[in-house]
């Protein structure tokens, strides 16, 4: 008889546990609700560095394949290869990809109008595509483009800082120039994006042999 009694006062939860069980469950509520503007922030940095590297692949790839591209008269427009340009002192938040349409002397973004509604004068490039990053992400924006040719320092923003860079991609045998605003070239780079009112940043590094990655 005294076993059963026992199996009765075994089944169930006391009034204890199910307090205990109510806190933890509101105290992860509280966490998760005061953290999600940061969560929210910290997933709009991750998906503007994947598409600012997608776009600098892309600009690789019509680079390398030697891709053409025609006027607004439906012309061939003779191009020596694509690029990818930043210029952080006229806008921190678009980014170019553009036709190197100008001769290939230079290889480096000349300046220009688009590739598709216009004739494209001579001794200019002419722009593929022009991305707002705030369009999609209104939060981020690109905190600056570091040289790491030759620094060493675990901290990209204490390296030398361009105003602009131009990432240019040529074919048939591979080659990648990237220029800083001294004209000078660069071995790698690091394109740092960061958030409005947080300390968040994703940085996408590319070097001259065409490797593109994000950290």
């Amino acid at each position: 008889m005294s076993s059963n009694k026992n199996k009765k006062f075994s089944k169930g939860s006391t009034l204890v546990e199910v307090i205990v069980s109510i806190s933890i469950i509101a105290i992860f509520s509280v966490i998760i609700v005061t953290d999600f503007p940061k969560i929210k922030r910290q997933f709009a940095i991750s998906r503007a560095s994947y598409a600012v590297s997608q776009s600098v692949r892309k600009a690789e790839d019509l680079g390398f394949s030697g891709a053409q591209i025609t006027d607004s008269d439906g012309d061939i427009v003779g191009t020596n290869g694509y690029g990818f340009y930043i210029n952080t002192a006229e806008n921190e938040e678009e980014y170019i990809i553009y036709a190197d349409t100008d001769g290939g002397e230079d290889q480096r973004f000349s300046g220009g109008s688009s590739c598709f509604n216009t004739q494209i004068p001579s001794g200019e490039d002419c722009i593929v595509e022009l991305i707002n990053i705030a369009e999609s992400e209104q939060e981020v924006f690109i905190k600056g483009v570091y040289s790491l040719t030759a620094c060493g320092n675990s901290d990209i923003t204490l390296c030398p800082r361009t105003e602009w860079v131009s990432i240019n991609f040529m074919p048939p045998n591979p080659t990648v120039k990237i220029t800083n605003d001294q004209g000078g070239t660069e071995a790698k780079i690091g394109i740092v994006l960061g958030v409005k009112n947080d300390d968040a940043e994703r940085v996408i590094f590319v070097n001259s042999t065409g490797l593109i990655y994000v950290k």
